[in-house]
């Protein structure tokens, strides 16, 4: 029944159809999406779903966001690009790359601050994995001392 109201002639009725659908994990909801960014004639519904695809971090859902990335209206492919801002690894990064060529101004900006706080998350983690590998590494090289240490005064 959903699928069919996914269709309706009410923008409203469509939005929530879509949404109920996602949201229940429904295994065909890919592909409801992709129709309804395609066919979707207003503009709020598909910032809406781009926005809702940002809620969950996945390989599915950057295949949807690029597809709004390509939207004729700039205001999906800025959601687009907001709900890219979301992720915290450099799957994004692609496509938010692309979203710098976008025509409109506020788009290629979100783009820009999107990448920034992307690299800032990796540079972060790269430094608290740095920090992690060099605690281990002197703890390592303690342990190894210390039992150097007993085998040396055993050779005297």
């Amino acid at each position: 029944m959903l699928y069919v109201l996914a269709d309706d002639v009410s923008d409203k009725v469509r939005w929530t159809a879509v949404e109920l659908i996602y949201l229940s994990g429904d295994p065909n909801a890919s592909a409801v999406i992709k129709t309804r960014l395609s066919r979707e004639n207003e503009t709020w519904v598909k910032v809406n779903i781009a926005h809702l695809l940002g809620q969950h971090k996945d390989k599915e859902n950057l295949r949807l966001l690029a597809l709004a990335l390509d939207d004729i209206d700039g205001e999906v492919r800025l959601a687009a690009v907001d709900s890219l801002s979301a992720y915290d690894n450099d799957e994004a990064v692609p496509l938010l790359t692309k979203a710098l060529k976008d025509s409109e101004t506020e788009v290629k900006l979100k783009a820009i601050e999107a990448i920034k706080n992307i690299n800032s998350i990796l540079s972060q983690r790269k430094k608290s994995i740095d920090a992690r590998l060099a605690q281990k590494a002197a703890e390592a090289l303690a342990a190894a001392k210390s039992q150097a240490a007993p085998a040396a005064n055993e050779q005297r």
